[in-house]
């Protein structure tokens, strides 16, 4: 600032008219500029120990990958005998009249030079036992900053081209099992590349998902890598092409997946609804929970969705807000209160005691239950008849009312069967012996003194 001041005035002093200021800038600002040459000597030594100081954390993989680390923690420790030796000097390094910093501060970047050769080198060798480009990338990190010295960045340059066309076969990949697996993820196949437990619409744009993902982590990284080498590689724009290219192709389809959804799954599930609790069977005339599986399908689609912070149409949401189902263990969308699944559970276990009452009554004892087995089929009337699942605010007391009648229908045939049970049991342990033995020999008896002998 002082110099420019100085210029400026001098400059006008100039334009008035004169000779001007004869004085000599060199002359005049000798001493400051050779401190300014210092503080850029003191600053580029304090870069440099804490470029170097990342050598300390640095763990190499791959085959040779252990003898490598030896070599960068003996590096570091050379390194550290240089900064100490540096450091020891016996005078101010900022004052610009000792000359013997420039000979000390001279050695020391020679030793740091010659660091740099050999890191360029160790960063090479491991690069090239790497094979896969995750681990390529992991490299590059570890030498985050220290990748910005220009030795090491001339080697970056020569690697980085690699890793683009390493990047660039794995886009080629990735395009060519998008294609190859589309059809059969649209389909269902078995042998579509989704997870099992994923509904199908939701298994699709996960499946899209994670391509992008793959695709886009390597990306973000390279990118990076650019702007610490002197010129982007002429490879890169080619690279940059192809991803964005499949980007919007991964995209896309998402986006069709779930348009398709949206369009056929929502309103078809919220007609659903308007179905009755309970359905009776045509030819057994048993009793069976009508809760269709497309609202089923449309929950379990729903709840993947929100994981994936995709929104959601606001009748999905209020549907699925009453599934008691839950988005994730700790997302937003975590309920407790359960609706639909409650009542479909409550239902169920109410079904399965009056099936079982129909199914396990024997023709004569039918008779006996008559009466409840008639109450049973009033209570339950409403569910066969009248009751939807929009019928919000009635099917809770439905489902307790039922639910008392049915169970103490259900104890008192469950009752019936244990006795039942226990009379059989004893019946077939009197059937292991007989009641009357004829002995060997015995005189003939009249049916008198039979009795009365037997009686005794």
């Amino acid at each position: 600032a002082f110099k420019e001041t100085y210029d400026m005035y001098s400059d006008v002093a100039a334009a008035q008219g004169g000779d001007g200021w004869k004085m000599k800038n060199d002359a005049l600002f000798v001493r400051l500029d050779a401190f300014c040459e210092r503080c850029r000597d003191a600053l580029d030594f304090t870069r440099t120990v804490i470029q170097f100081s990342k050598l300390e954390r640095i763990d190499i993989g791959g085959t040779k990958g252990k003898a490598l680390s030896l070599c960068v923690v003996a590096m570091h420790e050379e390194f550290d005998r240089a900064v100490e030796e540096f450091k020891s000097v016996q005078y101010d390094i900022m004052d610009v009249g000792e000359r013997k910093f420039d000979h000390d501060y001279f050695k020391f970047r020679s030793a740091v030079k010659g660091l740099d050769r050999r890191l360029g080198s160790l960063l090479a060798s491991a690069f090239d036992d790497l094979d896969t480009m995750q681990m390529r990338l992991k490299l590059f990190d570890n030498f985050e900053g220290l990748i910005e010295r220009p030795i090491i960045q001339a080697e970056l340059e020569n690697k980085h081209k690699t890793l683009l066309r390493q990047y660039q076969n794995d886009l080629v990949r990735v395009e060519t099992s998008f294609i190859e697996n589309r059809d059969k993820v649209d389909q269902c196949f078995d042998d579509a590349p989704i997870y099992a437990n994923l509904p199908p619409v939701a298994g699709a744009i996960y499946w899209a998902r994670s391509a992008r993902n793959r695709i886009a982590e390597p990306m973000s990284k390279i990118v990076l890598y650019n702007h610490a080498l002197r010129e982007i590689p002429e490879e890169f724009r080619e690279v940059d092409k192809q991803y964005n290219n499949l980007w919007k192709m991964l995209e896309g389809y998402e986006l069709h997946r779930y348009a398709g959804w949206e369009s056929t799954s929502v309103d078809v599930a919220k007609e659903k609804l308007k179905m009755r609790l309970l359905r009776r069977q045509e030819k057994t005339g048993l009793l069976k929970v009508n809760f269709d599986p497309a609202l089923v399908r449309l929950i379990r689609e729903v709840r993947f969705f929100l994981v994936f912070d995709i929104q959601v149409p606001p009748a999905a949401q209020e549907m699925f807000n009453k599934s008691g189902m839950r988005a994730s263990p700790h997302g937003e969308h975590d309920r407790e209160t359960a609706t639909y699944r409650q009542w479909v559970a409550q239902l169920d276990h109410i079904v399965q005691m009056y099936n079982s009452v129909l199914t396990e009554l024997l023709p004569v004892e039918e008779p006996l239950l008559e009466d409840r087995i008639t109450k049973m089929d009033v209570a339950l009337a409403p569910g066969l008849t009248e009751l939807k699942w929009r019928s919000e605010d009635r099917i809770p007391e439905f489902i307790e009312n039922t639910m008392k009648v049915v169970s103490d229908v259900s104890g008192v045939v469950d009752i019936m069967k244990e006795n039942l049970r226990n009379i059989s049991s004893i019946l077939s342990q009197w059937c292991k012996e007989p009641i009357i033995e004829r002995k060997r020999g015995a005189k003939p008896m009249a049916m008198d003194e039979f009795d009365l002998k037997h009686k005794e």
